[in-house]
């Protein structure tokens, strides 16, 4: 008996020895195994496909993207022309005239079911961000553009010189027009002035001096712009962004794997949404040397990076929980590093199922209170909060205080009622949702 009672002891704690052991290469096998996969995707990925990125300006064209793609830019602009001056579709308010896709046959017309799409508007002042966004996306982009009077001749200008000149952006971006009816675009002299390949973009796009919330007597309608280019993706996902942001490199290509690795979360009901944390960074970084999270570590401990809306609306963004993500481990594949529970005022940006996501609020225009409208929404309806573990966006320059357009105020009070009606509103929308916003 008691070389019996010897002997069970140190059994068990062989066997927790041997599991422990067993567990601890399981584990091991297993992140192999996912390190394995996203490599295979990348080598499968990598062709053509550069990690540079930065923020041009306007006037600093990398004219290392410039190369004519086909079709010549006078062929593009006549055919776009003809879209609008034959256009005749309205959007619900009967305010604007919408043009889904300009250019059918050009670009994404491949359905992309298993990828995801960087959804984004802009006036045509801000198309040159697309010379940058599409090369560090590499994948579907739909951009819709606000324009009007004399101002749509240089937005078809631009267009029309992006799609005939820039490869990635001839493969990847599908544009959509909305104009007012009340500013209907004015006829033009196709040969008021020419342009080709070899001109720089600011040679015509500073002809335009019109920017999104300060032109006389129109509103810019931002929610409008987001859900005609939701609408118009071709993907089973969408990442709705400002044009003025970059992702990440290689966000597309990891979440890919993350969906392939978690197909629960291709069908679930239960929506949910993939928060990537957003930044702001100093304008005197070279944002090419930001390339993983340990790379804006780096650059966020020399105070050159601080979270988005930092100093306008912290609250807005806080809830994000910077301080958590920093400290999550550098793994080089994505996964959700944890969840968050949503609470007023926090408008983060995420991927998310086109299916799941409520359309915005059409009813808010100009600034203030348009995208969390979607967010408020979205959480009532029933999403869960998940925050990756190393994507991140990041937007060039810190936004500061009086950088703004003078109207400003004015529209962010007229929305703030707006936003208090439209939560009241969701009540009566989903009557059976215990979540209020």
């Amino acid at each position: 008996m008691a070389v019996l009672s010897h002997f069970r002891p140190c059994t068990f704690w062989k066997l927790i020895v041997i599991l422990v052991l067993a567990t601890i290469l399981l584990q091991a096998w297993h992140m192999m195994m996912l390190f394995q996969l996203e490599s295979m995707v990348k080598d499968k990925s990598s062709s053509g496909e550069s990690q540079n990125q930065s923020f041009p300006d306007k006037n600093d064209t990398p004219q290392g993207q410039i190369q004519e793609t086909g079709e010549s830019i006078e062929s593009l602009i006549k055919k776009m022309w003809e879209k609008v001056t034959t256009a005749n579709v309205l959007d619900k308010s009967g305010s604007y005239v919408v043009i889904d896709n300009i250019l059918e046959e050009s670009n994404s017309k491949k359905d992309h079911t298993q990828d995801v799409t960087i959804v984004t508007q802009c006036s045509s002042n801000h198309l040159h961000h697309l010379l940058t966004l599409s090369k560090t996306w590499n994948g579907p982009i739909s951009v819709s553009v606000f324009t009007h009077d004399q101002d749509t001749q240089f937005a078809i200008y631009t267009i029309a010189y992006l799609i005939a000149c820039v490869k990635n952006i001839s493969k990847q971006v599908l544009f959509h027009i909305a104009f007012p009816v009340k500013n209907s675009p004015l006829p033009f002299d196709l040969h008021d002035f020419t342009v080709s390949c070899n001109d720089r973009i600011d040679t015509f796009q500073s002809k335009s001096k019109h920017l999104n919330y300060a032109v006389e007597g129109l509103e810019y309608p931002n929610n409008l712009l987001r859900n005609i280019a939701t609408q118009a993706a071709k993907t089973s996902f969408v990442f709705i962004v400002d044009i003025d942001t970059l992702p990440s490199p290689e966000m597309r290509m990891s979440f890919n794997v993350f969906i392939k690795r978690h197909k629960q979360f291709m069908n679930s009901s239960s929506p949910i949404a993939f928060v990537v944390p957003s930044f702001e960074v100093n304008s005197q970084v070279d944002v090419s040397s930001i390339h993983t999270k340990t790379d804006l570590k780096k650059v966020w401990n020399d105070s050159k990076v601080r979270p988005f809306y930092f100093e306008l609306c912290w609250k807005c963004q806080r809830y994000t929980d910077y301080e958590q993500w920093g400290l999550l481990p550098d793994f080089d594949f994505l996964e959700i590093g944890y969840f968050v529970d949503w609470e007023d005022p926090w408008e983060p940006f995420f991927i998310a199922r086109k299916s799941d996501l409520p359309l915005y609020d059409e009813r808010f225009k100009q600034y203030g209170f348009n995208r969390i409208s979607q967010v408020c929404e979205s959480y009532v309806k029933g999403f869960r909060f998940a925050v990756l573990n190393n994507a991140f966006l990041l937007h060039h320059g810190f936004k500061v205080p009086g950088n703004f357009h003078s109207k400003k105020e004015e529209e962010q009070n007229r929305n703030r009622q707006l936003f208090r009606e439209f939560k009241k509103e969701l009540k009566l929308k989903y009557p059976m949702s215990d979540r209020s916003c």
